[in-house]
C-alpha cells in the first residue's frame, strides 16, 4: 500500500470517473429506452388493429342480428296468416300435415 494514497469509496470513484462511465451508461440507457418504447408502440398498434376489427365485426353482427329479427317477424306473420287461413277454411281444424307443409314452403327464400 502506498503511504500517500487516500482510500476512495465507490461514490468518490464514480464522481471522479464520471466522464468515462457516464457516456456509456447514458447511451445504453437511451438504447434500452428506445427499444422498450418501440415494443410498446408495436403492441399498441396491434391492439388498435384488433379493436378496429372487433368494432367492424360487432357492427356486422348487429346488422345481421337486425336482419334475422326482421326475418323472424316476417315468418311469424306468415305463420299466423297461414294458420288463420287453414282454421277459417277447414272448419277450425289444423292438422299436422298442414304444419309440416308450411315449414317446407317457408324455407324457400323470398328473393326468387
Amino acid at each position: 500500500m502506498l503511504a500517500g494514497a487516500a482510500v476512495q469509496g465507490p461514490f468518490e470513484w464514480i464522481t471522479s470517473h464520471i466522464q468515462l462511465v457516464g457516456w456509456g451508461t447514458v447511451l445504453l440507457g437511451v438504447y434500452k429506452g428506445t427499444k422498450f418504447l418501440t415494443k410498446v408502440a408495436e403492441r399498441l398498434a396491434t391492439y388498435e388493429k384488433q379493436a378496429a376489427e372487433a368494432h367492424l365485426a360487432t357492427r356486422a353482427l348487429q346488422a345481421d342480428t337486425h336482419r334475422l329479427v326482421e326475418l323472424a317477424e316476417q315468418q311469424g306473420r306468415r305463420w299466423e296468416t297461414y294458420m288463420m287461413g287453414k282454421a277459417m277454411n277447414h272448419g277450425g281444424h289444423v292438422v299436422v300435415e298442414d304444419v309440416a307443409m308450411h315449414d317446407i314452403v317457408s324455407e324457400q327464400p323470398d328473393d326468387l
